[in-house]
Protein backbone atom coordinates (compact mmCIF):
# COMPACT_ATOMS: atom_id res chain seq x y z
CA UNK A 1 0.00 0.00 0.00
CA UNK A 2 0.38 3.29 0.08
CA UNK A 3 2.41 3.36 3.36
CA UNK A 4 4.62 0.99 2.45
CA UNK A 5 5.74 2.44 -0.50
CA UNK A 6 6.61 5.85 1.66
CA UNK A 7 8.58 3.72 4.12
CA UNK A 8 10.06 1.79 1.38
CA UNK A 9 11.39 5.33 -1.38
CA UNK A 10 14.75 6.12 0.57
CA UNK A 11 15.75 2.53 0.28
CA UNK A 12 15.10 2.24 -3.31
CA UNK A 13 16.46 5.56 -4.21
CA UNK A 14 19.84 4.39 -1.94
CA UNK A 15 20.13 1.28 -4.22
CA UNK A 16 19.00 2.47 -7.63
CA UNK A 17 21.76 5.65 -7.13
CA UNK A 18 23.96 3.22 -5.40
CA UNK A 19 23.35 0.89 -8.80
CA UNK A 20 24.05 4.27 -11.11
CA UNK A 21 27.32 5.12 -9.15
CA UNK A 22 28.98 1.72 -10.15
CA UNK A 23 27.80 2.71 -14.07
CA UNK A 24 29.14 5.94 -13.77
CA UNK A 25 32.18 4.51 -12.19
CA UNK A 26 32.79 2.59 -15.15
CA UNK A 27 31.79 5.09 -17.45
CA UNK A 28 34.36 7.43 -16.36
CA UNK A 29 36.97 4.98 -16.69
CA UNK A 30 36.03 4.12 -20.06
CA UNK A 31 35.65 8.48 -21.02
CA UNK A 32 37.85 10.03 -19.02
CA UNK A 33 40.37 7.53 -17.39
CA UNK A 34 41.20 5.78 -14.17
CA UNK A 35 42.47 9.17 -12.51
CA UNK A 36 39.08 10.78 -13.08
CA UNK A 37 37.43 7.44 -11.99
CA UNK A 38 39.42 7.64 -8.76
CA UNK A 39 38.90 11.57 -8.11
CA UNK A 40 35.42 10.86 -8.63
CA UNK A 41 34.94 7.52 -6.50
CA UNK A 42 37.19 9.36 -3.60
CA UNK A 43 34.84 12.98 -3.55
CA UNK A 44 31.57 12.24 -5.16
CA UNK A 45 29.05 12.96 -2.03
CA UNK A 46 25.26 11.38 -1.73
CA UNK A 47 22.46 11.60 0.16
CA UNK A 48 19.46 9.60 -0.82
CA UNK A 49 19.26 11.38 -4.31
CA UNK A 50 20.86 14.29 -3.58
CA UNK A 51 24.63 14.51 -4.46
CA UNK A 52 27.62 16.66 -3.69
CA UNK A 53 31.27 17.04 -5.49
CA UNK A 54 33.46 19.66 -5.20
CA UNK A 55 35.58 20.18 -8.76
CA UNK A 56 39.35 21.02 -8.82
CA UNK A 57 39.46 20.16 -12.44
CA UNK A 58 38.77 21.03 -16.17
CA UNK A 59 35.13 22.15 -16.54
CA UNK A 60 34.90 20.68 -20.02
CA UNK A 61 35.01 17.47 -18.31
CA UNK A 62 32.27 18.20 -15.43
CA UNK A 63 30.30 19.18 -18.46
CA UNK A 64 31.24 15.14 -19.56
CA UNK A 65 30.66 13.79 -16.46
CA UNK A 66 27.35 15.65 -16.36
CA UNK A 67 26.43 14.26 -19.66
CA UNK A 68 27.52 10.78 -18.24
CA UNK A 69 25.28 11.02 -15.46
CA UNK A 70 22.18 12.00 -17.68
CA UNK A 71 22.59 9.26 -19.73
CA UNK A 72 23.37 6.13 -17.29
CA UNK A 73 19.42 5.89 -16.75
CA UNK A 74 16.77 6.70 -19.37
CA UNK A 75 13.97 7.24 -16.37
CA UNK A 76 15.68 9.62 -14.06
CA UNK A 77 17.54 12.88 -15.18
CA UNK A 78 20.31 14.88 -13.01
CA UNK A 79 20.11 18.29 -12.11
CA UNK A 80 23.47 20.19 -11.75
CA UNK A 81 24.14 23.50 -9.68
CA UNK A 82 27.38 24.98 -9.65
CA UNK A 83 29.35 27.91 -7.68
CA UNK A 84 32.58 29.30 -7.38
CA UNK A 85 32.12 30.88 -4.42
CA UNK A 86 28.99 28.98 -2.09
CA UNK A 87 26.17 26.53 -2.82
CA UNK A 88 23.89 24.65 -0.83
CA UNK A 89 23.88 20.85 -0.21
CA UNK A 90 21.22 19.30 2.12
CA UNK A 91 21.20 21.83 4.71
CA UNK A 92 25.20 23.12 5.06
CA UNK A 93 25.64 26.12 3.01
CA UNK A 94 29.75 25.26 1.93
CA UNK A 95 31.82 28.31 1.01
CA UNK A 96 34.90 28.94 -0.57
CA UNK A 97 37.23 31.82 0.84
CA UNK A 98 40.66 32.39 -0.23
CA UNK A 99 40.87 28.73 -1.16
CA UNK A 100 39.45 27.46 2.14
CA UNK A 101 36.22 25.61 2.91
CA UNK A 102 33.62 27.03 5.05
CA UNK A 103 30.23 25.76 6.67
CA UNK A 104 26.91 27.27 7.68
CA UNK A 105 23.38 26.04 8.25
CA UNK A 106 21.16 26.40 4.92
CA UNK A 107 17.58 27.31 5.57
CA UNK A 108 15.42 27.13 2.59
CA UNK A 109 13.38 30.30 1.93
CA UNK A 110 10.41 28.86 2.82
CA UNK A 111 11.73 27.98 6.06
CA UNK A 112 9.26 29.84 9.29
CA UNK A 113 11.29 28.77 12.20
CA UNK A 114 7.90 27.77 13.82
CA UNK A 115 9.34 25.12 15.85
CA UNK A 116 6.93 22.76 18.17
CA UNK A 117 5.25 25.66 20.60
CA UNK A 118 6.56 25.38 23.77
CA UNK A 119 2.90 25.75 25.43
CA UNK A 120 1.49 22.33 23.72
CA UNK A 121 0.78 19.15 25.17
CA UNK A 122 3.69 17.13 24.01
CA UNK A 123 5.47 15.11 26.71
CA UNK A 124 8.40 17.62 28.43
CA UNK A 125 11.11 15.77 27.47
CA UNK A 126 10.40 16.38 23.64
CA UNK A 127 10.11 20.11 24.24
CA UNK A 128 13.28 20.02 26.36
CA UNK A 129 15.08 17.89 23.66
CA UNK A 130 13.82 20.54 20.56
CA UNK A 131 16.67 23.25 21.59
CA UNK A 132 19.25 21.06 22.80
CA UNK A 133 18.89 19.10 18.90
CA UNK A 134 18.82 22.56 17.29
CA UNK A 135 21.52 23.86 18.98
CA UNK A 136 23.82 20.66 18.34
CA UNK A 137 23.35 20.66 14.84
CA UNK A 138 24.05 24.42 14.49
CA UNK A 139 27.11 23.53 16.89
CA UNK A 140 28.21 20.33 14.55
CA UNK A 141 27.51 22.41 10.74
CA UNK A 142 28.85 25.90 11.41
CA UNK A 143 32.69 25.83 11.14
CA UNK A 144 33.00 30.16 11.58
CA UNK A 145 32.96 29.93 15.79
CA UNK A 146 31.48 33.92 15.31
CA UNK A 147 29.17 32.98 12.80
CA UNK A 148 27.77 29.67 15.13
CA UNK A 149 27.12 32.41 17.88
CA UNK A 150 25.45 34.10 15.79
CA UNK A 151 23.41 31.35 14.68
CA UNK A 152 22.69 30.01 18.16
CA UNK A 153 21.36 33.54 18.96
CA UNK A 154 18.61 33.21 16.20
CA UNK A 155 18.18 30.25 17.36
CA UNK A 156 17.39 31.82 20.85
CA UNK A 157 15.09 34.19 19.53
CA UNK A 158 13.15 31.69 16.74
CA UNK A 159 12.66 29.50 20.36
CA UNK A 160 11.49 32.58 22.68
CA UNK A 161 9.24 33.02 20.07
CA UNK A 162 7.52 30.12 20.45
CA UNK A 163 7.31 30.53 23.91
CA UNK A 164 10.05 28.41 24.89
CA UNK A 165 11.81 29.91 28.29
CA UNK A 166 14.42 31.88 28.01
CA UNK A 167 16.76 29.55 30.25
Amino acid sequence: GTAMGTKMAPTYATLTLGYLEEKLYNRISEILGEEYHEFIKINWKRYLDDCFIIWNKEESNLNIVYTILNNLDPDIKFTMEKSSSQIPFLDVLVSLNNNKLSTDIFYKSTDTHQYLHFGSSHPRHVKRSIPYNLARRICTIVSDEETRNQRLDELKTYLINQQYPYK
